[in-house]
């Protein structure tokens, strides 16, 4: 509700499924929906999105029930289409106009976003097949699944010229994006048949994901934001979603402590077309693993994320080799590490010399800052992200005072991280979807204490 006007949106919504089992071995379920939303408007408005889905249990197949090693393995497979339409306004599809006053008169005026009747669901469309299965006696458990999915009409914010007619945005369908990679689970529980015996578990969990822009309006486009002197962040037809517009770092010269960029168009000096589009947001694996272990009530259990092959840009470091005066005649602080750099000739350093005023090959200001790939880093990273200690009162003991179950707990969350210590003060995991990192908030440590009672 705002200045009296209430807004909501009215949804429709027909839903069909149906289950089959035959013999609990051969197992097949299909739906159907058709949704609409006052969000779009005219032919737009309804889809419809169906789903099939397939499994076969083999292990309960006459042939298979003597196995000794596997308890239990299905094949599963599954293909289906989802809509979204959540990040849309209430009113994206329509020229609106804003009430105002001009010499104390009543006035209306242009809303700033542009209307966009041809707005269409974001469709996803997805393909899966996968294999689940169970060893020595339920103790081992994998799984095992391949997926691809395409969303075709990505909705997104398109900015527009001043041309339009005074119109900052509008709302749109942007383009297809193609996921394909595999997923993979692992876990043993040894399973303890009484309190007072050892027991332990672990687990693992990997995703292999390849991502890649299939369709855009335009071949390249902006994404994300953009802090001045910053990279200009992109998405590009045939890359992963979220590139950057670097040079090549060559390094510093050892003899004059300024960088060198690599001129990629050999025209004999350094300029923008000497830029390229490099991904830096998308890992090549991700995932996490966990470890536990219990002994005559007590219980301690501890849970790793990772990820590895994405790049990190950090802009603080690059923002930190600034040394000009502001406004005021004064030189803001810096960084501590800001002390690692070139110093005199034949210094093997990574960062270049502190300098204001024309420097470089390019006798630029902003030569030895300009965003490059000297600024950009490996952001894979290990975190300890949970440590849960327990103890569980014997039951027997607390039937006395008419209690069921007592556990008292102490749990440490984001307990230390791994990483690359080039990226001096950044947290990697902060950040990571644009592939820039400046000034973020790091994940914070906590420690918590607790009782649980049944009562």
């Amino acid at each position: 509700m705002y200045e009296n006007r209430t807004y909501s949106e009215a949804g429709e919504s027909y839903f069909m499924r149906t289950n089959l089992s035959w013999d609990n071995k051969y197992l097949l379920s299909a739906s159907m929906r058709r949704d609409g939303t006052s969000k779009l408007t005219g032919k737009n408005r309804y889809s419809w999105f169906p789903a099939l889905s397939a499994g076969w249990i083999i292990s309960d197949e006459a042939f298979f029930s003597s196995n000794p090693i596997i308890s239990f393995l299905k094949l599963k497979s599954g293909i289906g289409l989802t809509g979204n339409i959540r990040t849309l306004g209430y009113f994206d599809f329509a020229d609106m106009v804003n009430t105002g006053t001009y010499l104390g008169k009543p006035t209306l005026q242009l809303n700033n976003i542009r209307g966009n009747r041809d707005l269409n669901w974001e469709r996803t469309k997805q393909f899966d097949a996968g294999i689940e299965a169970r060893f020595l006696n339920n103790k081992l458990s994998m799984t095992l699944e391949f997926y691809q999915k395409r969303t075709d009409g990505l909705l997104t914010t398109l900015n527009t010229p001043l041309s339009s007619g005074g119109y900052s945005s509008q709302r749109g369908n942007l383009g297809t994006v193609q996921n394909k990679g595999i997923d993979l689970e692992l876990s043993y529980n040894s399973k303890a048949t009484s309190r007072d015996q050892f027991s332990w578990n672990a687990g693992i969990a990997l995703n292999f994901n390849r991502n890649k822009i299939i369709y855009l309006r335009d071949s390249i486009m902006g994404y994300g934001y953009y802090m001045p002197g910053g990279p200009m962040p992109f998405v590009k037809k045939g890359q992963s979603v979220g590139s950057l517009r670097l040079y090549k770092s060559l390094g510093v010269d050892p003899n004059t402590g300024d960088l060198m960029y690599e001129d990629r168009n050999k025209d004999g000096k350094i300029s923008a077309a000497d830029q390229d589009y490099i991904p830096v947001a998308q890992p090549k694996l991700a995932g996490g693993f966990n470890l536990g272990a219990s002994w005559h009530g007590f219980s301690l259990n501890t849970s790793f994320t990772f990820s590895v092959g994405n790049k990190l840009y950090n802009l603080d470091d690059q923002y930190s080799r600034v040394y000009s005066i502001d406004w005021s005649g004064v030189m803001s602080n810096r960084p501590e590490f800001a002390t690692d750099r070139w110093r005199k000739p034949g210094d093997n350093s990574y960062y270049p010399r502190a300098i204001v005023g024309p420097h470089g090959a390019g006798q630029t200001e902003d030569w030895n800052t300009l965003p490059s790939t000297h600024y950009l880093f490996d952001a894979s990273y290990l975190r300890l992200r949970n440590v849960t200690l327990a103890y569980q009162f014997d039951e027997k003991l607390l039937k006395r005072a008419g209690i069921p179950a007592i556990r008292l707990y102490t749990s440490f969350q984001n307990v230390f991280v791994i990483k690359n210590r080039n990226l001096k003060l950044a947290d990697p995991e902060v950040g990571i979807e644009t592939g820039i990192q400046y000034s973020f908030v790091p994940i914070p440590r906590t420690i918590a204490f607790g009782i649980d009672i049944t009562l």
